[in-house]
């Protein structure tokens, strides 16, 4: 995926998978896209770099998504592959950011408040 050419895979009832690339072994990060009455819900918008801030606008342009479609975002855990890119998601869209409490503080104990990746 390092072409910035994104995979996505359109499932039952609209949901849209989408394969958020990272810049070590594991590869990517399974992101989601579900559509709602009042617009889409974001799961998991991935690691904060630039190639995945390049592959998330280039699918929402391929499917005819504007950031301020999105309604919601959601992030399942604490691992910054997951919620990395929540804070620009929201920032584009004016979504709210949904994390569970205990998620909210492993992730604060474990990376702190302020720390970004940077790619060495």
């Amino acid at each position: 995926m390092s072409d910035l050419s994104p995979i996505w895979t359109e499932h039952a009832h609209g949901w849209l998978q989408v394969k958020i690339p990272l810049p070590f072994s594991l590869k990517w990060v399974n992101s989601y896209l579900l559509p709602g009455d009042a617009g889409w819900t974001m799961i998991d918008p991935g690691l904060r770099t630039e190639e995945a801030i390049a592959c998330w606008d280039s699918v929402l342009d391929q499917v005819g998504i504007d950031w301020s479609g999105i309604s919601s975002i959601v992030v399942t855990h604490h691992h910054p592959d997951h919620y990395g890119l929540a804070g620009l998601a929201q920032m584009r869209s004016g979504a709210p950011i949904w994390m569970s409490q205990t998620a909210m503080k492993t992730a604060r104990r474990l990376w702190g408040k302020t720390k970004l990746f940077r790619r060495s």
